[in-house]
Protein backbone atom coordinates (compact mmCIF):
# COMPACT_ATOMS: atom_id res chain seq x y z
CA UNK A 1 0.00 0.00 0.00
CA UNK A 2 1.12 3.51 -0.77
CA UNK A 3 0.00 6.81 0.72
CA UNK A 4 -1.09 9.93 -1.17
CA UNK A 5 -1.09 13.00 1.08
CA UNK A 6 -3.45 15.21 -0.98
CA UNK A 7 -5.02 15.87 -4.38
CA UNK A 8 -1.71 17.13 -5.76
CA UNK A 9 -0.09 13.80 -4.84
CA UNK A 10 -3.02 11.99 -6.47
CA UNK A 11 -2.44 13.98 -9.67
CA UNK A 12 1.26 13.19 -9.42
CA UNK A 13 0.39 9.48 -9.41
CA UNK A 14 -1.34 9.99 -12.76
CA UNK A 15 1.67 11.92 -14.03
CA UNK A 16 4.00 9.09 -12.98
CA UNK A 17 1.79 6.52 -14.73
CA UNK A 18 1.78 8.64 -17.91
CA UNK A 19 5.56 8.97 -17.78
CA UNK A 20 5.96 5.21 -17.46
CA UNK A 21 3.58 4.66 -20.39
CA UNK A 22 5.58 7.08 -22.54
CA UNK A 23 8.93 5.55 -21.60
CA UNK A 24 8.12 1.85 -21.22
CA UNK A 25 4.96 0.87 -23.02
CA UNK A 26 5.42 -0.53 -26.51
CA UNK A 27 2.11 -2.41 -26.59
CA UNK A 28 -0.60 -1.48 -29.07
CA UNK A 29 -3.05 -1.31 -26.17
CA UNK A 30 -2.64 -0.57 -22.47
CA UNK A 31 -5.56 -0.87 -20.06
CA UNK A 32 -5.79 0.75 -16.63
CA UNK A 33 -8.50 -0.01 -14.08
CA UNK A 34 -9.22 2.52 -11.34
CA UNK A 35 -11.24 1.08 -8.50
CA UNK A 36 -12.36 2.85 -5.33
CA UNK A 37 -15.33 4.46 -3.67
CA UNK A 38 -16.89 7.79 -4.61
CA UNK A 39 -14.48 10.68 -4.18
CA UNK A 40 -11.41 8.47 -3.83
CA UNK A 41 -9.56 10.17 -6.71
CA UNK A 42 -10.18 7.93 -9.73
CA UNK A 43 -11.10 10.79 -12.06
CA UNK A 44 -8.22 12.91 -10.77
CA UNK A 45 -5.80 10.12 -11.67
CA UNK A 46 -7.40 9.57 -15.10
CA UNK A 47 -7.35 13.29 -15.94
CA UNK A 48 -3.72 13.53 -14.91
CA UNK A 49 -2.73 10.52 -17.04
CA UNK A 50 -4.43 11.95 -20.13
CA UNK A 51 -3.03 15.43 -19.55
CA UNK A 52 0.55 14.22 -19.04
CA UNK A 53 0.35 11.95 -22.08
CA UNK A 54 -0.02 15.18 -24.05
CA UNK A 55 -3.69 16.23 -24.23
CA UNK A 56 -3.75 20.04 -24.02
CA UNK A 57 -7.48 20.73 -23.67
CA UNK A 58 -10.01 20.03 -20.92
CA UNK A 59 -10.37 16.41 -19.81
CA UNK A 60 -14.07 15.89 -19.13
CA UNK A 61 -15.47 13.45 -16.62
CA UNK A 62 -17.26 10.60 -18.42
CA UNK A 63 -19.79 10.21 -15.61
CA UNK A 64 -22.76 10.94 -17.87
CA UNK A 65 -21.28 10.30 -21.33
CA UNK A 66 -19.88 6.92 -20.16
CA UNK A 67 -16.86 7.23 -22.48
CA UNK A 68 -14.76 10.23 -23.50
CA UNK A 69 -12.35 9.76 -26.39
CA UNK A 70 -9.09 11.68 -26.84
CA UNK A 71 -7.11 11.26 -30.04
CA UNK A 72 -3.76 13.04 -30.18
CA UNK A 73 -0.18 12.41 -31.23
CA UNK A 74 0.08 8.65 -31.72
CA UNK A 75 -2.47 7.88 -28.99
CA UNK A 76 -6.14 7.14 -28.63
CA UNK A 77 -7.22 7.45 -24.99
CA UNK A 78 -10.59 6.11 -23.92
CA UNK A 79 -11.68 7.34 -20.49
CA UNK A 80 -14.60 5.18 -19.36
CA UNK A 81 -16.84 5.50 -16.29
CA UNK A 82 -18.91 2.37 -15.64
CA UNK A 83 -20.62 3.62 -12.47
CA UNK A 84 -24.04 3.48 -14.17
CA UNK A 85 -23.35 0.43 -16.35
CA UNK A 86 -24.02 -3.13 -15.25
CA UNK A 87 -24.65 -5.17 -18.38
CA UNK A 88 -22.49 -6.65 -21.08
CA UNK A 89 -24.40 -5.13 -24.01
CA UNK A 90 -23.73 -1.54 -22.90
CA UNK A 91 -20.05 -2.28 -22.36
CA UNK A 92 -19.73 -3.95 -25.77
CA UNK A 93 -21.22 -0.80 -27.37
CA UNK A 94 -18.16 1.14 -26.16
CA UNK A 95 -15.87 -0.74 -28.56
CA UNK A 96 -13.08 -1.15 -26.04
CA UNK A 97 -11.59 -4.04 -28.00
CA UNK A 98 -12.00 -2.52 -31.46
CA UNK A 99 -8.65 -2.37 -33.27
CA UNK A 100 -7.03 1.01 -33.89
CA UNK A 101 -4.63 1.62 -36.76
CA UNK A 102 -1.46 3.68 -36.37
CA UNK A 103 -2.15 4.60 -32.75
CA UNK A 104 -1.54 3.17 -29.33
CA UNK A 105 -4.79 2.72 -27.42
CA UNK A 106 -4.86 3.64 -23.74
CA UNK A 107 -8.05 2.51 -21.98
CA UNK A 108 -8.75 3.95 -18.54
CA UNK A 109 -11.76 2.40 -16.81
CA UNK A 110 -13.30 3.77 -13.62
CA UNK A 111 -15.56 1.34 -11.73
CA UNK A 112 -14.19 -1.79 -13.47
CA UNK A 113 -15.94 -3.92 -10.85
CA UNK A 114 -19.17 -3.27 -12.82
CA UNK A 115 -17.87 -5.25 -15.81
CA UNK A 116 -19.77 -8.56 -15.81
CA UNK A 117 -16.81 -10.47 -17.27
CA UNK A 118 -13.14 -10.48 -16.32
CA UNK A 119 -10.82 -8.09 -18.21
CA UNK A 120 -7.14 -8.35 -17.45
CA UNK A 121 -5.69 -4.85 -17.22
CA UNK A 122 -2.02 -4.12 -17.47
CA UNK A 123 -2.44 -1.86 -14.43
CA UNK A 124 -5.07 -2.02 -11.70
CA UNK A 125 -5.15 0.67 -9.02
CA UNK A 126 -7.35 0.34 -5.99
CA UNK A 127 -7.59 3.67 -4.19
CA UNK A 128 -9.41 4.43 -0.96
CA UNK A 129 -9.86 7.12 1.67
CA UNK A 130 -7.61 7.04 4.72
CA UNK A 131 -8.41 9.91 7.08
CA UNK A 132 -7.95 12.97 4.83
CA UNK A 133 -5.47 11.14 2.65
CA UNK A 134 -5.64 8.32 0.11
CA UNK A 135 -4.03 4.92 0.06
CA UNK A 136 -3.58 2.90 -3.10
CA UNK A 137 -2.50 -0.57 -4.15
CA UNK A 138 -1.27 -1.58 -7.58
CA UNK A 139 -1.59 -4.88 -9.40
CA UNK A 140 -2.08 -6.08 -12.97
CA UNK A 141 -0.43 -8.07 -15.71
CA UNK A 142 2.38 -5.63 -16.63
CA UNK A 143 4.87 -6.71 -14.00
CA UNK A 144 7.79 -4.54 -15.14
CA UNK A 145 5.51 -1.50 -15.33
CA UNK A 146 4.09 -2.19 -11.86
CA UNK A 147 7.58 -2.73 -10.41
CA UNK A 148 8.72 0.62 -11.83
CA UNK A 149 5.66 2.38 -10.42
CA UNK A 150 6.11 0.71 -7.05
CA UNK A 151 9.77 1.87 -6.92
CA UNK A 152 8.61 5.48 -7.27
CA UNK A 153 6.47 5.10 -4.14
CA UNK A 154 8.87 2.94 -2.11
Amino acid sequence: MHLLENELATSKLGQNIASLIINNCLQSSFEIHLEGNLGAGKTTIARSIIKYLGWNANVKSPTFSICEEYSFNNLLCLHVDLYRIDNQFDIDMLGLDDPVRDKQKIIIIEWPENIPYKRLPELHINIDHHDRKRIFKVSGSANKFINNLTKIYA
